[in-house]
């Protein structure tokens, strides 16, 4: 096992907010790692389906700056990000001590990484696996006919043992094909039903969840900070990774979710107008939108209660 050494984290004095001074500190060590859920379209690693959804998990050095008795964490370098479908990470947070779980490098160390081509279908796959090994069973059970000649049986023995051989060439080359298709006709048909009953399943689930609510007399919780008949506040910031500043501002005050929400789509569709043809990230949630460009500028949008409500 190799030595580590110790280093005490480097501490600058500079000029803080009003009249007061704060510290940068930085430290080799210091690191910020973030997870989002992510909507558009990713291909993944070890993945059989297309992902219009999927975990981002990022991770980037970091400096932590002490100003009005606050500790403030901020980014620096992103140094890696990898993705993974919802199945990949449940099985990451719940199963510790593993071998791991497989995952989709995405960037690292300021190099964007080949994306992966379209999933081969898995069926075609199967089908040329197994078509192979047919063919190879044939051929072998050819080479058992040829050997037949060479074991000096009588004929009428040879015979019976190489009319037993071509009956499993048959059943190889014709009934087996036959039973492979029909398995993989159930198996699309078993698939798209299953499909419907989870959509059906779910539907219902939703239906009764609404309908529950309003037996009661409540509205369903959208976010933890929505409640109803309350003003909306929305809001955005923004940090640049480049020059480490903080922006941010009210853009207005709403009767309604449903107004805060329009508003909140307006401005995030004028940021992706800004920076069309180029390449970004957005992350778009009931009362929140983050939009993140490759080289370190993020901007998020959100709605919250007025607090003077």
């Amino acid at each position: 096992m190799s030595k580590f050494t110790v280093s005490d984290p480097i501490i600058t004095e500079e000029k803080g907010h009003g009249s007061g001074m704060r510290q940068r500190i930085d430290h080799p060590s210091f690191a910020q790692v973030q997870v989002s859920r992510i909507n558009g379209h990713q291909v993944l690693h070890d993945s059989d389906f297309n992902s219009h959804n999927y975990i981002a998990l990022r991770i980037s050095s970091s400096e932590m700056v002490r100003d009005l008795s606050h500790d403030w964490h901020h980014e620096k370098d992103q140094l890696i990000e990898v993705c993974m479908s919802e199945a990949q990470w449940a099985t990451m947070v719940s199963s510790l001590n593993t071998s791991g779980v497989p995952c989709t490098l995405t960037y690292l160390m300021g190099k964007q990484i080949d994306r992966l081509p379209e999933p081969t279908d898995r069926v075609n796959q199967f089908n040329a696996e197994l078509s192979k090994h047919w063919i190879q069973a044939v051929e072998q059970l050819t080479e058992a006919q040829a050997l037949v000649a060479t074991l000096g049986l009588s004929k009428v023995k040879a015979q019976a043992l190489v009319s037993i051989l071509n009956k499993a060439k048959s059943n190889i080359s014709g009934n087996a094909t036959f039973v492979e298709k029909s398995f993989n006709e159930h198996m699309e048909k078993s698939v798209e039903k299953a499909k419907c009953e989870a959509n059906a399943y779910l539907y219902h689930v939703i239906q009764r969840a609404g309908l529950d609510a309003l037996t009661l007399g409540i509205t369903p919780p959208k976010h933890p900070k929505v409640l109803p008949m309350s003003n909306y506040v929305l809001a955005w910031h923004s940090y640049d990774m480049n020059s480490t500043e903080l922006d941010g501002n009210v853009i207005g005050v709403y009767e309604s979710l449903a107004e805060a929400q329009h508003e909140m789509i307006m401005n995030m569709e004028e940021t992706e107008d800004l920076y069309e043809g180029t390449q970004y990230i957005t992350e778009k949630h009931e009362v929140s939108m983050k939009f993140t460009t490759p080289y370190g500028y993020a901007i998020t949008y959100y709605v919250a209660i007025n607090p003077n409500v």
